[in-house]
């Protein structure tokens, strides 16, 4: 069977039901099998819309299930990490502003 006909058929069943402490029960129901059957490569649950604009794909990311383990690689090749851009932006700064307050003094300014 089609999986777009069996969420529609489940969708339909859903909507029938007017217990509450039923709908309770079977969202615990929904959210172990879900639980139980995740894969960190293959989540269960997709999103098929695509989006449109940047802040679209942020909602749609925020939306996805969380791994339980994710790889140092993985971060920085998502986040775009660059060792050396990130080195050169510390080379570029201009530590004389610094000169005058102590570290204790400028941590300080931030807390305020």
């Amino acid at each position: 069977m089609n999986i777009t006909l069996k969420q529609a058929k489940l969708a339909k069943t859903l909507f029938q039901i007017e217990d509450s402490q039923l709908l309770n029960k079977i969202e615990t129901l929904i959210h172990q099998a879900i639980n139980d059957f995740q894969k960190i490569e293959e989540p269960i649950i997709s999103y098929q819309k695509t989006p449109k604009n940047k802040v679209e794909q942020l909602i749609e990311l925020a939306k996805q299930p969380t791994p339980k383990r994710i790889s140092a690689e993985q971060l920085i090749e998502e986040q775009g990490f660059d060792n050396e851009a990130f080195g050169k932006a510390l080379d570029n700064i201009n530590h004389s502003l610094f000169e005058d307050e102590t570290l204790e003094e400028l941590l300080n300014t931030l807390t305020k």
